[in-house]
């Protein structure tokens, strides 16, 4: 994702709210696998996240990374908000978000990284393990991976 989300207002009934934000993906009930985000996400709402706003059990998030500031109010993730998934391999760029996920410090398959980091050969190598999907240009993406089509 290349653009930012704002949600503001409130909407709710008594089966229903807003919530579940995600850079890419609102709620997720299945597989979100290579992907990025780098855009700012700015709520007043629960279950948010760079990649995945709610992700639920028995789907997955795998081979992620969010550079985008996340803000919001319960359940705000650099990865994703709330989360039942199994989670391998993603990353957050340290200070955009206070939690990877779910509000914990540490969260299985999520981990913080550096922008020097993240702007290395060695993350490339493990955004790329199974595939060969992504690729850094340093004139794009201010140096992030970006997939290989773009």
């Amino acid at each position: 994702m290349n653009g930012n989300v704002i949600a503001n207002g409130y909407y709710s009934t008594s089966t229903q709210s807003v919530s579940n934000i995600g850079g890419i993906v609102g709620s997720n009930y299945s597989v979100v696998t290579k992907c990025y985000n780098v855009g700012i996400i700015t709520t007043e709402y629960d279950d948010i996240g760079g990649i995945v706003g709610y992700s639920s059990s028995g789907s997955e998030i795998n081979y992620c990374y969010n550079i985008g500031t996340i803000t919001g109010n319960n359940f705000v993730g650099g990865i994703v908000g709330w989360s039942a998934a199994e989670i391998r391999n993603c990353y957050y760029l340290d200070g955009t978000a206070m939690y990877g996920g779910n509000n914990m410090t540490s969260m299985n398959g999520i981990e913080q990284k550096s922008s020097n980091y993240m702007k290395s050969s060695d993350f490339l190598d493990v955004l790329n393990i199974n595939s060969n999907i992504f690729k850094i240009e340093p004139e794009k993406n201010n140096g992030y991976p970006i997939l290989k089509w773009q």
